[in-house]
């Protein structure tokens, strides 16, 4: 599922991370990925102030983990992909395992901080998935989620009704299929039933550059326009966003 070809294909029937495949647009985003690992590490030391190990669930190629480990973070990463795998270690220098979210991956209590970006929505036992990974950090670990919200926008609620209404059927997610669509109660909820003390829930909205506009040009000029009022929405009124940020810690 997460071959050679998911990384670096931007066809419209497989990869579909934007207008580019996910390593081009990894590779020439540094700026921007630079800036979210800042972000990132100001929001995981608001929870636990002091760098320790950090563990990334998910970390595809280790792009941002690369990023956490210069700014002072221990990193080791977990991740499905033997692609990435292999280019997080030999080109990136980095820690990382392959495999699933098992017991087994790591020691007990030994972590300080967990990241899990557009990972949750694709586990089919997110609460289970998540205890695991509570076990994973120490008592008052910081742990923070990122999730898609794709029906929180209005594009996607209008774009779907308006396929209802000419009697035609859309496919929101291309393989590999989003399992989970969180908004940030039940994200929130689902935090709490592992046993974390969730602090912030916080919603954004995907950057214009990182759309994929495949549609016709009156329709992507729709998304664009429904895109910039999320923008707003969400930094105003913490609503109506397609991204979610919560942040947390480890009880106990």
């Amino acid at each position: 599922m997460y071959s050679e070809e998911y990384f670096n294909s931007s066809e419209s029937d497989y990869g579909a991370h934007g207008p580019k495949s996910y390593m081009a647009m990894a590779q020439e985003g540094e700026g921007l990925r630079t800036d979210g690992a800042r972000r990132l590490d100001e929001t995981l030391r608001d929870v636990r102030p002091d760098r320790g190990l950090l563990l990334e669930v998910g970390c595809g190629p280790g792009f941002l983990l690369k990023e956490m480990q210069e700014l002072g973070w221990s990193v080791r990463g977990l991740e499905l992909s033997e692609y990435a795998v292999q280019f997080a270690r030999t080109e990136l220098g980095l820690d990382v395992s392959q495999g699933a979210i098992r017991q087994e991956e790591f020691p007990q209590g030994t972590a300080d901080a967990v990241f899990l970006g557009d990972v949750l929505e694709h586990l089919p036992e997110p609460v289970e998935s998540l205890r695991v990974i509570h076990s994973w950090l120490r008592p008052g670990g910081a742990i923070a989620v990122a999730v898609p919200s794709t029906m929180s926008l209005w594009s996607a609620r209008l774009g779907l009704q308006a396929y209802a209404t000419l009697g035609r059927e859309k496919c929101l997610r291309i393989p590999p299929y989003h399992l989970m669509e969180f908004v940030p109660a039940t994200l929130k909820k689902t935090m709490e039933a592992a046993g974390f003390d969730v602090r912030t829930v916080r919603v954004g909205a995907v950057p214009i550059s990182k759309m994929g506009l495949r549609g016709s040009p009156v329709e992507n000029a729709g998304k664009v326009a429904l895109q910039l009022a999320a923008h707003t929405t969400s930094r105003l009124l913490n609503r109506w966003g397609d991204r979610i940020l919560a942040v947390g810690a480890r009880r106990g």
